[in-house]
């Protein structure tokens, strides 16, 4: 559905007006969105958008009779050692209640999108860069029976008691503990999740199934590797042993020929011509069990 033009300046007029008030534009945007039936992220979207565009085109802000006021010069403000942990311990809290920390800041900012984005990226630099100083926040938090989120086990903190999350809490509060987490991290969250769950669908109602057949695994492992290496020390003893049966046949052989020739060799001349293929005979085959 397309925005027409005397939409477009009801917005622009509420959003003048506020600003002459020295008020947000948040509950401006919350107004349009009811008449024009679109939601408040949309309204704001299109105003920003737009804002942009009728302030490098002043000429078609004027023909159309719209009023643009120039954007609001902004300095760069640091944050004070207290207003860090006030907006540190502000989020957790929140975060306990369930919300992003989007939602959360995008409040805070009253519809400026570029305060919502410091105050995010502020709380996210605190959190992973100084865990010192937030863990320091939440044992106050702790102390004063407060409920928080803890970013870093990723659960919500009741009356000072964190307790590890059953498979329920775990989904049910999955919004939660996605909600400090980066496009990356929440991916590589539902990632290991789908393994969880595909690991948990695959047998039966057993809880320790999965633990029985890793433990199963292990044994045979194990076992095949114990057979293994019995068969390599059969394998070595055969071999052994092949090396001795043929080095004794080879012996036998030897003797046998030394026998023969012996015999042959004791023999008259006449009787050497007699029995020659007899003795040639004997040595085929003597030979012949030794291949």
């Amino acid at each position: 559905m397309e925005w027409t033009v005397e939409e477009t300046k009801r917005l622009f007029d509420l959003c003048e007006q506020a600003r002459k008030e020295g008020k947000g534009l948040k509950t401006a945007f919350e107004t349009i969105a009811k008449e024009v039936g679109r939601k408040p992220n949309s309204v704001r979207n299109y105003y920003y958008a737009h804002l942009k565009t009728l302030n490098l085109m002043p000429e078609m802000s004027k023909r159309l009779g719209i009023k643009v006021l120039p954007a609001r010069a902004t300095s760069f403000k640091t944050f004070a050692e207290s207003e860090i942990t006030e907006l540190v311990k502000f989020i957790l809290i929140e975060q306990g209640k369930g919300k992003s920390v989007r939602s959360i800041t995008t409040e805070m900012s009253e519809g400026d999108k570029s305060l919502m984005l410091r105050l995010q990226n502020k709380y996210r630099s605190v959190v992973f860069r100084q865990r010192k100083k937030t863990e320091s926040i939440m044992r106050a938090l702790r102390s004063e029976k407060i409920t928080f989120f803890n970013p870093y086990t990723k659960s919500v903190v009741t009356d000072g008691i964190e307790e590890p999350m059953d498979d329920y809490a775990l989904f049910s509060n999955l919004k939660t503990i996605t909600a400090s987490l980066e496009d990356e991290q929440v991916k590589d969250l539902f990632k290991g999740l789908a393994r969880l769950v595909q690991m948990a669908t695959v047998g039966d109602s057993d809880d320790h199934k999965i633990d029985v057949k890793v433990l199963e695994l292990k044994k045979k492992e194990v076992e095949n590797e114990r057979i293994y290496e019995e068969n390599k020390m059969l394998r070595s003893m055969i071999e052994k042993m092949r090396m001795e049966l043929t080095e004794r046949k080879l012996d036998s052989n030897l003797e046998q020929l030394r026998e023969v020739n012996k015999m042959f060799l004791t023999k008259a001349d006449n009787d050497k011509i007699k029995s020659l293929g007899e003795y040639v005979s004997e040595l085929g085959k003597i030979l012949a069990r030794t291949k």
